[in-house]
């Protein structure tokens, strides 16, 4: 027998032990080559998402519009993702999406039996298709296309997250400048816009509020020198979000290193800008002195938790955004430091499942979307499945909490009520997007003259 199709058999005879159905051959085959010629119009009245789950926590969506009935194979080609096929054996078999997974001559390479499993969104739950993504039937608005790399078993995101994702994204783009690409002038909403975008694998030079006008990478390139001059927090937030959104460096941008002082042997001696300092460096592909973290570990507090700065006190945003820089930089999930800041989180979650800023503070413990999201971010670098039962002390999880603070506009509210808003953040934690979101070093930005000074025409060089 053919040593794919044999792989595929016996695979295939797994998943019909533990009951899977008709699993492998009929998840992997994607039906005729005819699909590949398909055509959808640019003005379809019907819409669905295709959502693309990359590992254990990794989310992708892509909203796509239709006029007649598609296959669930040309769903994925008109969600832009870039994907790799087969058909080399017969009905083509998808092998990689956006770069995760194997090559199109090889498309059972993984050693674990890992390939991409197809499935479609019932309204509660995933159902495997029995028929293969490229004979499958897409013909009404609101379908959701799902497809997992690792195979038929495993756990699988909610449609309903990766949707409010979307919604959320939607939300942002709106609120986007047409005439400088930012928003509201600002370079720290910019950058949480863009940390938001790249949590999506999209590119900041591409995201604009319409057609020729200035891109969100303009802005930024714009406006970079003057804001991460100012302290290393700065300069390593930009560095995480430019490398998350295919970004480039920025004329006259420092990086984190820069900052680091031979005297206190780091880059900071607080904790939350040092995290932050920590996770740029990373995130460019910078060394970071083993003194910057020893400094790191060295500042956890009694409770197990970090503080911004020191006196300020222990809180969740800093204790998670500590656990992503010091897991960034290479410290074991079983250090007694990241141990002990997962149990302050835990300790810290109240019953509805969210995360307030400061526990047993004076000024209030409930809930807010902003530093769930954190939480939820931090939980996950750490390993943690944010969902099960152990995080869902009153039954619901914090991504419960985080989807009930969704508006009807798709924003989401910091508190019931409020008047602030989160939504930037609750879409990264959705999308699973742990920080950093990608790592490698930046081209240089190009020079530009058509709306602002520089442009980004390169790409992460990863």
């Amino acid at each position: 027998m053919n040593g794919v199709y044999d792989r595929q058999w016996r695979a295939s005879l797994s998943m019909l032990a533990i009951g899977v159905g008709l699993a492998l051959m009929t998840l992997l085959a994607l039906g005729t080559t005819a699909a590949l010629a398909a055509d959808a119009s640019t003005d379809a009245a019907n819409e669905a998402h295709v959502v693309v789950q990359l590992d254990g926590t990794d989310l992708l969506v892509r909203p796509i519009t239709f006029t007649e009935s598609i296959s669930g194979f040309r769903a994925l080609q008109l969600s832009g993702l870039d994907f790799a096929y087969s058909t080399e054996y017969g009905p083509p078999l998808v092998c990689s999406i956006e770069g995760v997974g194997c090559p199109a001559d090889d498309c059972f390479c993984d050693p674990d039996g890992k390939f991409w499993a197809y499935s479609q969104w019932n309204g509660s739950d995933w159902e495997p298709s029995m028929v293969g993504a490229g004979s499958s039937v897409i013909s009404q608005t609101g379908a959701v296309e799902g497809w997992r790399w690792g195979g038929g078993s495993g756990p699988w995101a909610s449609a309903e997250q990766a949707q409010a994702a979307q919604r959320g994204l939607a939300v942002i783009q709106a609120g986007q400048s047409i005439t400088d690409g930012s928003y509201g002038g600002s370079m720290s909403s910019s950058l949480e816009a863009m940390l938001a975008v790249g949590a999506n694998n999209l590119a900041a030079d591409e995201w604009r509020a319409a057609p020729g006008a200035p891109s969100l990478m303009d802005f930024v390139t714009f406006a970079a020198r003057g804001y991460t001059w100012k302290d290393v927090s700065a300069a390593g937030k930009a560095g995480v979000a430019l490398t998350g959104a295919d970004g480039c460096l920025p004329p006259g941008m420092p990086y984190p290193s820069e900052f680091y002082s031979p005297t206190l042997g780091a880059m900071s001696d607080q904790p939350g800008f040092l995290s932050w300092a920590i996770l740029g460096s990373v995130a460019l592909s910078e060394p970071v002195a083993a003194g910057n973290v020893d400094y790191l570990r060295g500042m956890i507090q009694p409770d197990g938790g970090w503080e911004w700065s020191p006196t300020w006190g222990t809180d969740t945003n800093t204790t998670a955004l500590a656990l992503q820089a010091l897991l960034a930089a290479g410290v074991p999930v079983s250090a007694t430091e990241i141990v002990s800041g997962v149990a302050y989180l835990q300790a810290a979650q109240n019953d509805d499942g969210g995360f307030p800023y400061q526990p047993g503070s004076p000024f209030g413990s409930d809930s807010d979307a902003n530093s769930t999201a954190w939480a939820v971010q931090g939980l996950l670098a750490a390993g943690e499945d944010v969902t099960a039962a152990q995080w869902a002390p009153d039954g619901a999880s914090p991504i419960d909490f985080l989807l009930d603070m969704q508006l009807p506009d798709g924003s989401f509210e910091w508190m019931k009520g409020a008047g602030f808003f989160a939504t930037e953040q609750a879409v990264a934690a959705l999308l699973g997007g742990s920080y950093p979101l990608q790592v490698g070093a930046l081209d240089a930005c190009s020079v530009h003259s058509t709306y602002l000074p520089y442009t980004c025409t390169s790409r992460l060089d990863q």
